[in-house]
């Protein structure tokens, strides 16, 4: 196997947490910090920002004061097609 490929293989292996929440957007359409998917609104802010840094969610609205809501990118997407529940 090439090495770079194995490496990109690695680096879409997901928590359970970070599933679990792109499962959540594709139901919903929808998630936020503060869903109660997630420990507490730290967490969910940290795996929110590592699913945006991996390109699988993107940002649906960022209003002053309210947290933001995330939802599923066309990767994001493509990614839940060959993952299970």
């Amino acid at each position: 196997m090439n090495p770079d490929a194995k490496r990109g293989q690695e680096a879409m292996k997901l928590n359970r947490t970070e599933t679990k929440a792109m499962w959540t957007m594709e139901k919903h359409g929808f998630t936020f910090a503060g869903d109660s998917i997630f420990n507490s609104v730290s967490a969910g802010k940290r795996v929110l920002t590592h699913l945006v840094n991996l390109g699988m969610v993107e940002v649906k609205s960022e209003l002053p004061g309210f947290l933001p809501e995330f939802r599923l990118s066309a990767q994001g997407a493509e990614f839940l097609k060959y993952v299970s529940r």
